[in-house]
């Protein structure tokens, strides 16, 4: 049977063979005058996700932003290449939430603070149509939303690019409360470093960020009971 340390080596190795794999992409893209926006999109995406494995790679790919015109940079992808290179200060437990104001499924607008309330905690699920641990969770969100309704307010946040698809989801799986959408290139997803589904994040009424977990870790029920008293 395989030891910690065992495990720890080949993650070790692995993470490796990740960078060196990821420095040739960055070599070849350097050898161009306009670099492929994609690959870089890519690589860009890596460094902002695992800067410990990639952290080092980051001022090499700001160059290459820099390379690419302004259509590029404009377009999609460039900003999101933008986000990934310069993200905003990430908001960990202890910090003031993070806000945004997001539209829900006919196109009106909510700002998350509008939300928070006396004595009333405020539960965001990032969430997608295509995320299976998802979709299994919802029935823990009804009861929870069910339970608490009174100490708790919950927020889906689906990530979905396809909003049709969003809808479909959403009706099908009978989500009542409020779900609101946003993207991976938003502010919020990028200062709560959203880049796995399910993810949750717990705030406290006053609008203290308490948790950024998976949800089966903030929705767990002796957690719960202690942190709403009930």
């Amino acid at each position: 049977m395989a030891t910690l340390g065992d495990m720890q080596s080949a993650e070790t190795e692995r993470d490796s063979l990740m960078f060196l794999m990821t420095e040739k992409q960055l070599g070849k893209l350097e050898q161009h005058r306009r670099p492929n926006i994609n690959m870089l999109h890519f690589i860009s995406e890596a460094v902002y996700s695992a800067p410990e494995v990639y952290g080092n790679l980051r001022e090499r790919a700001v160059a290459l932003y820099e390379r690419l015109g302004d259509k590029k940079k404009k377009s999609v992808k460039g900003l999101e290449i933008s986000r990934f290179l310069n993200p905003l200060p990430e908001v960990k437990a202890g910090d003031r939430m993070a806000d945004a104001t997001l539209p829900d499924l006919d196109g009106n607008m909510h700002t998350l603070s509008d939300y928070l309330g006396k004595d009333k905690y405020l539960l965001l699920d990032f969430w997608a149509s295509w995320c299976g641990p998802c979709l299994e969770f919802i029935p823990v969100y009804k009861a929870l939303h069910e339970e608490y309704a009174d100490e708790m307010t919950i927020i889906g946040i689906n990530m979905d690019s396809n909003l049709a698809a969003w809808e479909r989801s959403s009706t099908k799986h009978g989500i009542t409360w409020l779900d609101l959408h946003a993207s991976e290139s938003d502010e919020l997803t990028i200062r709560y470093r959203i880049t796995s589904y399910p993810r949750a994040v717990l705030i406290d009424p006053n609008g203290t960020v308490l948790a950024i977990d998976h949800p089966e870790s903030i929705v767990d029920r002796e957690y719960s009971q202690k942190i709403l008293k009930k």
